[in-house]
């Protein structure tokens, strides 16, 4: 007997078992949305991510694909011990009619296991539920896990059913406010590292300037570059000058760990210091 799998998720571009058809279609009946919480592929016990699951909501469609298992009867429980495994966290599994003609004139062209992931507590104590757009998207945009990135995940999807022709309206608004806050977070990178290296320059011609450094002769540290892409470490050149501990305070200024200027002292650097009594705030990117 042919066993079929409905995919709406990571299977519907990456379904890692061997099939004999592959059919785009939908299910009715259910809504595809971010409430799955996620801790052993896109995210971690301490920060989970999001994956998607189906809630029951009349009249709703949800487009995937539908997988023919390939082999025997051996060779296709094999694939559905994969599966399960594979989907582990998804606590329901259900047979629904599958639908390759979007027309209602159409009858249900065969029945297909969908796994989905409930909100019952006991049975599936992962399940996050909804919360604002703009929170989800967060979620997903800082969440990682061995699989790799949360935004890999719902990107891939976006475009897995793009390829598909299928619109998911839910699916387009996440990944459009995680492109725009992924976007946002590689130019503050970029801000930052360039703030860093212009005040550790800065802080490297003050300590030369004022005799502080051990290299005084020298107007511009020669290590100043290496300085400002290292400050999380403790500097083991011989450059001379304050600025590997300056550059290090600058550097977790730039990424907002520093925001008063008595800690700023206190870290030792009073470039700093200044900056942030003069202007109320810490050399930061926007």
């Amino acid at each position: 007997m042919a066993i079929w799998v409905f995919g709406y998720g990571s299977l519907v571009w990456r379904p890692g078992f061997a099939s004999s058809a592959r059919v785009p279609g939908h299910i009715r009946g259910y809504r595809r949305v971010f409430y799955q919480g996620n801790t052993d592929h896109r995210g971690t016990p301490e920060k989970p991510g999001r994956t998607v699951t189906l809630v029951e909501e009349k009249d709703a469609v949800t487009y995937g694909v539908a997988y023919r298992l390939a082999g025997d009867e051996h060779e296709q429980n094999g694939t559905l011990q994969y599966l399960l495994h594979r989907e582990k966290e998804y606590d329901q599994q259900v047979d629904i009619d599958f639908h390759t003609d979007p027309s209602d004139s159409h009858p249900p062209v065969i029945r297909v296991l969908v796994f989905i992931a409930s909100d019952n507590p006991v049975s599936n104590p992962y399940y996050l539920g909804p919360a604002p757009l703009e929170a989800m998207a967060w979620q997903i945009a800082t969440a990682s896990g061995p699989s790799g990135p949360n935004s890999e995940y719902l990107l891939n999807l976006q475009r897995a059913l793009s390829d598909l022709g299928a619109c998911d309206p839910h699916v387009d608004a996440l990944a459009a406010l995680v492109s725009t806050m992924l976007l946002h977070v590689t130019t503050a990178v970029a801000n930052a590292a360039s703030t860093t290296t212009a005040i550790a320059a800065a802080a490297c011609t003050a300590a030369s300037t004022t005799g502080n450094g051990a290299n005084s002769s020298s107007t511009t540290c020669p290590k100043v570059h290496e300085h400002a892409h290292s400050w999380q470490r403790e500097c083991t050149g011989t450059a001379g000058c304050e600025a590997c501990t300056c550059t290090k305070a600058q550097g977790q200024a730039a990424l907002g760990l520093i925001v008063d200027a008595a800690v700023a002292r206190m870290a030792g650097c009073e470039v700093l210091a200044a900056h942030i009594s003069q202007n109320s705030q810490p050399l930061s990117s926007p």
